[in-house]
Formats: structure tokens, sequence, C-alpha cells
């Protein structure tokens, strides 16, 4: 029961999160684009819906976290490749950096640091749902999981090289990887 409760409160915070990255920012932010603008942006400091966005990523990530390390019960390797992907999203939170056009003056470190946190989420799902693929039974769950990890190892490699449209890029990545977590997580059998 404990389990189904975890996976629900994941499925609710997807939810949410698909909801604040495309109706909330469109209403929210003067200018915001969804193909160019990253959804760091939308928690930046003194902007209307900062607050929104940077709850709704901490929610994701505790709730993978939570929901997650039930489906890893015997797989202590998979439980800290997920705390980790959950600590480099928190993180990433924690060190969001202003807009260049903003008010709101962050250092450069802060910016390096998100960058930093960005990029271990991104390592550390990849590695997660890779090693997820050797344990999973079912032939359809392992060819969706390797599908997940190798998608978003291709789109992080490109994510430089496309500035117009980075935003819709860096949501691709988060939408495959917290989708894949709800799929993969209430697919156990409680």
């Amino acid at each position: 029961m404990k389990t189904i409760f975890k996976n629900r409160a994941l499925s609710a915070s997807y939810i949410l999160f698909l909801i604040a990255t495309t109706i909330l920012a469109v209403l929210s932010q003067y200018g915001y684009s969804i193909t160019g603008s990253a959804i760091s942006e939308q928690g930046v400091q003194q902007t209307l819906s900062s607050w929104i966005m940077n709850s709704i990523m901490v929610l994701l990530a505790v709730t993978s976290v939570v929901a997650g390390w039930d489906y890893y019960e015997d797989f202590m390797f998979h439980r800290i490749i997920l705390v980790l992907f959950g600590a480099s999203v928190l993180l990433a939170v924690i060190f969001n950096p202003a807009l260049s056009d903003s008010p709101v003056r962050n250092s450069s470190t802060y910016t390096a640091w998100h960058s930093y946190f960005l990029t271990t989420a991104a390592l550390s799902f990849i590695i997660l749902s890779f090693s997820t693929a050797l344990i999973l039974e079912k032939k359809r769950e392992r060819v969706l999981t390797v599908a997940a990890a190798v998608s978003t190892l291709i789109i992080s490699f490109l994510l430089p090289e496309s500035e117009r449209s980075e935003g819709l890029w860096q949501k691709v990545i988060f939408i495959i990887a917290f989708g894949w977590m709800v799929f993969t997580f209430n697919s156990k059998e409680s």
C-alpha cells in the first residue's frame, strides 16, 4: 500500500511538472519561449512562477528517490545512483542562476554549479536506466529502458549545438527521465 502511495506521489509530481513547463510557463513569464527557454529560467529568482517551478522540481526529485527506493529494494548500486540523481536535481534547483538580463545578479560560480549538477543528473539517469535494463525480466521494459537511456545520451550531446531549441531539448530530457521513472516504478507489482 505504501508503495502505491509513493508511486502516485511521483505520478502527480510528474503531471504538475508537465503543466508547469508548458501552461504555467506561457502564462506567467513575458518573453518566455517553450523551445528556447530552459526549465532553469522558470525557477529564476524574482519571477512570478519561480517558487512554483522550484517546488515542483524539488517534489519530483524527492518523490523519484522515495518511489525508486522501494523499487530497487535488493540493488544497492541502483539506490546509490538514484540518490545521486535526486541530489543532483535538488542541487541544480539550489544553484539556479539568474538570467543575464535579470536584476538579480548571481555569481558565475552559481551558473557553473548549476550546469555541473544538471550534467550529473543526466549522467546518473543514464547510468541508472542502463543498469536497470540489466535487472529487468520483461523484454519490452528492457527495450524501453535502453531507449530512454540512449535518447537522453544523444540529446545531451546535441544540447550544446542547438541554442535556439535548447529549452525544448532540456524539457525532453526531463520528460523522458521522470516519465521513465513513473512508468518503471509503477510497473513493479506491489
